[in-house]
């Protein structure tokens, strides 16, 4: 696990809700410092994660999700998408994935895709406790969620 460095953790604790006008020069120099701490520590994870989201996508590019023509295997792959997301911390993956492909490839659902936002918007908001102890997710895992319901509901159906 990555261990932060006291030093980055001292400079965060002290600019925590100390942000304001009138105090740009000095927090610059130690957003800079800052910067430069954790740069140093950060580059090979950085570089691990880009890797890892190349593999992700190759990985569909050439294995596509869906297709199963079965909806439980088709909702598990919507989840597996976002555990992706979640650990490459943005949502290239969700877009390509989970939003722009069955949006392009409904016939390879097993059932509408209305049917699967309904059910997703539906876990994050009656069964979130239950989903996210299953998956071991953390709290902004929620955020991915909503972030696909929102995008899969603007796709026409």
């Amino acid at each position: 696990m990555l261990k932060i460095p006291s030093i980055a953790v001292t400079i965060m604790t002290r600019l925590r809700g100390s942000i304001h006008p009138g105090s740009c020069d000095n927090i610059k120099k130690d957003l800079d410092e800052l910067r430069r701490t954790l740069n140093s520590e950060v580059l090979d994870v950085s570089e691990c994660l880009r890797d890892y989201t190349s593999l992700v996508d190759n990985y569909y590019s050439n294995c596509p999700p869906f297709g199963s023509g079965n909806e439980q295997k088709d909702f598990q792959d919507f989840i597996e998408i976002i555990a992706h997301s979640i650990v490459i911390c943005n949502y290239t993956l969700l877009d390509r994935w989970a939003v722009e492909y069955p949006q392009k490839n409904q016939h390879k659902l097993a059932a509408p895709l209305a049917q699967y936002v309904h059910k997703i918007d539906g876990v994050v908001k009656t069964q979130w406790t239950a989903l996210s102890g299953e998956y071991k997710w953390p709290p902004q895992a929620r955020d991915y969620c909503h972030y696909l319901v929102k995008n899969l509901a603007q796709v026409r159906i």
